[in-house]
């Protein structure tokens, strides 16, 4: 069953892996899916009676049923959203609001950057952006200069996006703010603090004030209002163990859970602290066969073919060395013999990053082997040789809604995929460049 996630954070957070400078820690703004995971782990494996606390003691082995329930929950990042998108309209519901990182192919201002209509909760607009997909797949082409004024360049977009609304679909920006702390560490044979050991942290700030106090004023009802980010993002399970999470969690509602976490670093000193709500949404593929009808619309010139871009909403690790990327993912995919046959990759049609993955673990303090993955935001892109909607239409439409409903790789938090994400069509070319 598909779940939707929700974290409400109550204090500052920690995400590794952000970039560590000597004694400088600086956080991530994405939650990655294996973070959340290990915050479920953490209560469930202490309910269950499973709670190292000495290093000496062996640890007791794991129930089947909580160890199936650890290894088959797979859940994407996590993605801020503004409070103020989620109360700009009354019939907005936190469930509706899409998540996604910017695409490989998106573009905007160099000097003014950001949405020329942006969606409730983005601080500052800019000149606009423009995706380039349609134009360089579909008519050849490709926007070089500003939306606005074309003398200014364009960039590559990077932010975390959400996306309210349905008709028209409006688009935000989110950038969580930060705040150095100077920290002492602490030594743990006798709890105290550490002569001469000090760090600094750098953490994101997920609440913050909703009108900045000014110098000389005092906080007042009205001045002090709270608010800030949450964090929403998806998650894939068995059905017949959601009703083994919600009794470990005491939950009495059959399609909701809401259990105080902590998720991220320092978490004795108490950042992370948050509550986590998990809903179980309906897993509909009218989206999907709008979304294909949409694209394919766009696409048809009488040829045969059908491109099918993918953006990959979370890293994707690569295993295979002698594959290219797009084949690896291809395999990954599991496309059936019907569609296998005639499916191919489309290098001039895709956009890739990559960036390393694993490598040393500070938190365990064991060597990992370090690769490469897919970076989120790339977007893959095959080709459907040959497509004949009245015989392939079904068998397609099974295939893409099983990769998006459930992550094809081992890793948790790796291999989220959407399929002809409304960006690239929302955001063409002519788009935003025409307000």
């Amino acid at each position: 069953m598909r779940l939707r996630l929700r974290f409400d954070p109550q204090a500052p957070i920690l995400l590794g892996t952000g970039r560590d400078l000597q004694q400088v820690r600086e956080s991530l703004e994405v939650i990655p899916g294996s973070a959340v995971l290990g915050a479920l782990a953490r209560p469930l494996l202490a309910s269950a009676g499973i709670c190292r606390t000495h290093p000496m003691v062996p640890s007791q082995p794991v129930p089947p049923e909580l160890q199936r329930l650890l290894s088959e929950l797979q859940i994407s990042p996590l993605y801020p959203v503004p409070v103020e998108a989620l109360m700009g309209d009354a019939t907005t519901d936190w469930q509706s609001v899409e998540v996604l990182p910017a695409p490989c192919t998106a573009r905007t201002c160099k000097r003014h950057p950001g949405f020329a209509d942006p969606a409730p909760g983005t601080e500052q607009g800019g000149d606009g952006v423009v995706d380039l997909w349609l134009d360089r797949t579909i008519h050849g082409t490709s926007r070089a200069h500003c939306p606005r004024d074309k003398g200014h360049r364009l960039e590559r977009f990077r932010a975390s996006l959400y996306r309210v609304g349905h008709k028209p679909r409006r688009y935000g920006q989110a950038s969580l703010p930060t705040r150095s702390q100077t920290r002492v560490g602490i030594s743990r044979p006798t709890e105290t603090a550490a002569e001469g050991i000090l760090f600094q942290v750098e953490p994101v700030e997920p609440r913050r004030l909703r009108q900045p106090l000014s110098n000389g004023d005092t906080p007042s009802q009205e001045n002090s209002l709270e608010t800030g980010f949450v964090f929403i993002g998806e998650a894939w399970l068995p059905d017949d163990l959601w009703q083994l999470l919600a009794e470990s969690f005491g939950s009495l509602d059959s399609s909701s859970i809401t259990a105080p976490v902590a998720i991220g670093g320092l978490l004795a000193r108490g950042f992370g602290q948050g509550h986590l709500t998990i809903s179980v949404t309906d897993e509909s593929r009218a989206s999907l066969v709008e979304r294909l009808q949409l694209f394919g619309a766009a696409q048809e010139k009488g040829l045969p073919d059908l491109l099918l871009p993918g953006l990959l909403r979370s890293p994707w690790p690569l295993e295979e060395p002698g594959l290219s990327p797009l084949e690896e993912v291809l395999s990954s995919l599991a496309p059936p013999p019907r569609l296998q046959e005639r499916l191919e990759p489309a290098p001039a049609a895709s956009a890739l990053e990559t960036h390393p993955w694993g490598g040393w673990s500070m938190a365990w303090g064991l060597p990992k082997p370090r690769r490469q993955a897919l970076a989120a935001g790339s977007v893959v892109t095959f080709r459907l040789k040959n497509y004949n909607p009245d015989q392939d239409h079904e068998p397609l439409i099974a295939w893409l809604a099983q990769c998006e409903e459930r992550p094809s790789s081992l890793e948790c938090g790796a291999g989220w995929i959407t399929w002809f994400d409304p960006f690239h069509f929302d955001l063409g070319a002519t788009k935003e460049g025409s307000r």
